[in-house]
């Protein structure tokens, strides 16, 4: 199974950490497809140039700004059977990929499979920082089983998955929702229709896997 990850980047941010966290990883990807978006100059070209790594690792300027449109752009570019979405800030645990690839050959017809997410705290965090605080973060943890989702329980798009055919099918990410540079359309969960609609195609629609953490 070729899995591609896809990273949607913004204004220059340092992906170096997340790529040295990929090669890493006990079963690395089919390809690393890297989308700089929002920005006029491509200024991660340099920087991946010089990466040493067994990474196959594509870059992709995208200089109109939007998430959503990155993540398309990226999707689109790659290779893979089976695709996985990131953010640029997150740090894959060591068997993040294999993980993935393993749940999807467990749920061939899965619409969606996503993982857990942590936050990684720097200091500790105030008592009034609750579960809402958490999940406002992109936090998710449903335990460390793999599960089928009910309707009201989600994934996000720091950690998920799916078929090249479900995205095909869905028609990629809504391009007109979510984070285009300093113009906040949606603030955040600009995934969210995408999910919805791939769950409809799916059997099951969504499923978590935990042991796949970021």
């Amino acid at each position: 199974m070729k899995l591609s990850i896809i990273i949607p980047t913004y204004q220059s941010h340092d992906i170096r950490p997340l790529l040295s966290g990929l090669a890493k990883q006990s079963k690395l990807p089919y390809e690393v497809i890297v989308v700089e978006n929002g920005s006029h100059q491509k200024t991660l070209s340099q920087q991946l140039s010089e990466s040493e790594s067994d990474l196959n690792i594509m870059y992709i300027h995208e200089p109109l700004a939007g998430l959503n449109r990155a993540r398309n752009r990226g999707c689109y570019a790659s290779e893979g059977s089976q695709i996985a979405i990131i953010d640029d800030d997150c740090m894959p645990h060591v068997d993040w990929v294999s993980s993935l690839i393993d749940a999807h050959l467990d749920n061939p017809l899965a619409g969606v499979i996503g993982g857990r997410v942590l936050l990684d705290y720097k200091a500790p965090p105030p008592v009034w920082f609750n579960s809402e605080f958490k999940r406002s973060l992109a936090e998710l943890d449903y335990g460390e089983e793999q599960k089928t989702l009910g309707r009201w329980q989600h994934l996000v798009g720091a950690n998920l998955s799916f078929s090249r055919d479900v995205f095909n099918e869905v028609g990629g990410f809504q391009e007109s929702l979510g984070l285009k540079g300093d113009e906040e359309i949606i603030r955040a969960n600009d995934e969210t229709e995408f999910i919805h609609k791939a769950c409809l195609r799916g059997l099951p629609g969504a499923i978590y896997e935990g042991r796949a953490v970021v």
